[in-house]
């Protein structure tokens, strides 16, 4: 039988202070041992804003992703989690931005770069 290829932690019960539990010495050997365990560790986080469990993790991750929803958040507090992440240390890798269509942004940038994976318009094809 060959070995499971993902594994999945579920975080239990929220603790009285969370961010103390993700701050301590205790969560810091934790990462430690997993990362010798596995090839790749994702943590799952709350918003970066409301509370600082994210910037707590995104210090003792080698890398941050930072998820956004595209249509309903203001570019002040993306800019806000961003600064936030980076005064801790956290090393910013990339964003995600979902809960978008092709309506949103500007119509001429998604022609440009994306139009071949959309195909002509019916004005490009007279």
């Amino acid at each position: 039988m060959s070995k499971p290829r993902i594994s999945f932690i579920q975080a239990g019960p929220t603790p009285p202070n969370p961010a103390e539990l993700i701050g301590s010495a205790r969560m810091c050997v934790a990462l430690d041992e997993l990362r010798c365990k596995y090839d790749f560790v994702l943590l799952d986080a709350p918003p970066v804003l409301p509370v600082t469990d994210a910037v707590l993790l995104g210090r003792e991750a080698e890398g941050v992703v930072l998820v956004v929803k595209g249509q309903d958040t203001p570019r002040e507090l993306v800019r806000r989690a961003r600064d936030q992440l980076h005064q801790a240390g956290a090393r910013m890798l990339g964003v995600v931005v979902n809960n978008v269509d092709l309506a949103w942004g500007d119509v001429y940038f998604y022609r440009q770069y994306y139009g071949g994976y959309y195909g002509r318009t019916e004005e490009e094809r007279a």
